[in-house]
């Protein structure tokens, strides 16, 4: 395609406004699922999505897996749909998690809570590739759209 120089610049800002119109809902969607997924790593392999394995138990004979005693919390992380999930997705922004509401110990497992000893283990977190990828996504979703 050629674009006159004298026609280029209305020519950028139709780009820009097509992109930003979107809606991004597909790819927003298809990120969430590899987030719940890294999040279901870091709960079979007991570490932080950035790699430091969780701060063992104070306890030393342990009776389950870290943070998986009934599998609410990691359900609830990790499949879309299950109590206490947040996968909410609109046409340029989405929210991935855990409520708290709902899983009212979610916040004190992910950050810690030091009066009453527990220990933070990141359960919520993702890699830098994971992040790339769904920025892959969306970029190419974005492109697409031309």
């Amino acid at each position: 395609m050629d674009i006159p120089a004298s026609e280029f610049a209305e020519y950028a800002e139709s780009v820009v406004e097509l992109a930003a119109d979107g809606p991004y809902s597909a790819p927003l969607r298809a990120s969430g699922e590899l987030l719940r997924d890294s999040y279901d790593i870091n709960f079979a392999e007991s570490r932080q999505a950035s790699g430091p394995a969780w701060r063992p138990r104070k306890d030393p004979i342990p009776q389950h897996p870290l943070l998986i005693l009934s599998g609410v919390l990691r359900s609830a992380a990790t499949t879309e749909g299950a109590t206490g999930n947040i996968s909410e997705v609109g046409t340029h922004e989405a929210a991935f998690g855990v409520s708290r509401d709902e899983i009212p110990y979610a916040r004190r497992q992910q950050y810690g809570d030091n009066p009453e000893g527990i220990r933070a283990r990141p359960y919520i977190g993702v890699t830098n590739e994971t992040l790339d990828q769904c920025g892959e996504l969306i970029a190419t979703y974005a492109i697409d759209l031309f």
